[in-house]
């Protein structure tokens, strides 16, 4: 009885930080569309605040100052996402009164012991949503470079400058490079130098067709040439390579539905051996021994596999 107290506690403060967090993701989303044009001290919202939004604005700032929050906010940003850090720990407390239930009802784990996996296990899947999330966000930034090879050599051929030309990307491409190229023209027009924008944002997304394209821009800026002739090369010469990219994912899109599985089907024999033999599982997880044996010879290589699974399938072209 009293750990089911415990639990119904632990999922009222899960939720009640989650409501608690979906007002300040609203307002930071209205003020990240609006803080470009806006001048400094309009991010502080003063008038009419409530003491509640006071208070998490307050703790969202000094959290950001943190390592961790530094650390978390370029993590969302990079995967381009509207949270906070106060929305990230929102959802990790969420998912791991979510996970404490699941396996209370599916192994009846005792409360310490279900505490310790399913704040590891929610913190792992959190971790892998924002990691996957940043990788989808990348490789669609990569997709879309052949048609910003193409925009920038129409501007340049129609006379106009490389400026313009991001400028024309920023408006006709639609995100993610309408966010990348926007944030690369402010950085110029702060007074940052064009080659260092250039080769900042190079090292932000360091894959194989914006490198290509970016860096022939650095070289014309330096050596002179026919950039709008070198430009329609690597467009055409990126959309090969991305015709080929699609088919190796498409062969290779069982290895990765397979990593997935070497993850997920351990789980479920837990599950019917527990079925089977009614608290086996919980007598040997609460153990000590039996946990330090299960996260080191349990867990721990069903991760290997996965990574080395989706490590296979990454074949670079």
């Amino acid at each position: 009885m009293t750990n089911e107290v415990l639990i119904l506690l632990l999922m009222g403060s899960g939720v009640w930080l989650l409501t608690l967090s979906l007002p300040h993701t609203l307002q930071a989303r209205r003020l990240q569309r609006t803080v470009s044009d806006r001048l400094q001290g309009f991010g502080r919202l003063g008038v009419g605040e409530r003491l509640d939004q006071r208070l998490l604005r307050v703790l969202e700032e000094r959290l950001r100052t943190t390592p961790l929050g530094a650390l978390i906010i370029r993590t969302v940003d990079a995967a381009d996402l509207p949270w906070g850090v106060l929305t990230v720990f929102a959802v990790g407390i969420a998912l791991c009164v979510v996970l404490l239930i699941a396996l209370y009802l599916l192994l009846q784990l005792p409360l310490p012991t279900n505490l310790i996996l399913s704040t590891v296990a929610a913190i792992g899947l959190l971790i892998f949503f924002l990691v996957n999330r940043k990788d989808a966000y990348e490789r669609a930034l990569q997709a879309q470079t052949p048609d910003v090879a193409q925009l920038v050599s129409n501007s340049l051929r129609a006379g106009q400058s490389l400026y313009y030309a991001l400028y024309e990307v920023e408006g006709k491409l639609p995100k993610p490079a309408s966010r990348e190229f926007r944030t690369l023209r402010e950085r110029i027009d702060l007074g940052v130098p064009m080659d260092q924008a250039l080769r900042t944002f190079m090292l932000r997304h360091p894959g194989e067709e914006m490198r290509i394209l970016i860096t022939s821009l650095l070289v014309q800026r330096r050596a002179g040439g026919d950039l709008i002739a070198t430009l329609a090369t690597i467009s055409n010469a990126i959309r090969a390579r991305r015709r080929v990219r699609n088919e190796i994912d498409t062969i290779t899109a069982e290895a990765r539905q397979t990593s997935l599985l070497v993850m997920v089907m351990p789980f479920f024999v837990l599950v019917i051996l527990n079925r089977i033999q009614p608290g086996m599982v919980a007598k040997f997880i609460s153990w000590p021994p039996g946990l330090i044996f299960f996260l080191i010879f349990y867990l721990l290589p069903q991760v290997i596999a996965f990574l080395v699974i989706r490590r296979m399938g990454n074949v670079r072209v």
